[in-house]
């Protein structure tokens, strides 16, 4: 068993290299084997940043037309409500990577209902991949 303490992983994610040197005993002067820029493998996951503060929508806020006093109330308790976030990730999000979604808490519920991703080139997913209590996984 192998284990590694006090390492600090890089700021800005994607794959990592590290070397490792091992050592025929623990006064650390001889080494026994040195494997450099070793990489493949270990992925640092990126930044992910809110570019806005997260909005939440009422089913009357989307159809303001249809429901012209009640689109002016603001989202209340037991009432469904789409949420808005506008994000930013510090590295390419390449096609077929995995988002994962997860709400904490008794206080919200996530629902595949109506669901869609999109980016500044046009939608991008209307069909999450997977959902369990509370957590929910989109193909890109």
């Amino acid at each position: 068993v192998l284990r590694i303490e006090s390492v600090r992983l890089g700021n800005g994610g994607g794959w990592a290299s590290f070397s490792l040197t091992t050592y025929v005993d623990v006064d650390l002067e001889q080494w026994r084997d040195v494997s450099q820029e070793v990489s493949g493998g270990l992925r640092i996951p990126g930044r992910i940043s809110a570019l806005r503060q997260p909005k939440l929508t009422t089913l009357w806020q989307q159809f303001p037309e249809a429901y012209p006093v009640k689109a002016l109330l603001p989202p209340r308790t037991n009432e469904w409500a789409k949420a808005h976030f506008e994000l930013s990730f510090s590295r390419s999000v390449m096609a077929g990577e995995v988002l994962s979604v997860e709400v904490q808490g008794n206080d919200c519920m996530l629902s595949t209902n109506a669901f869609e991703l999109s980016s500044t080139a046009g939608l991008v997913s209307t069909m999450p991949l997977q959902m369990d209590s509370g957590l929910l996984r989109i193909r890109l």
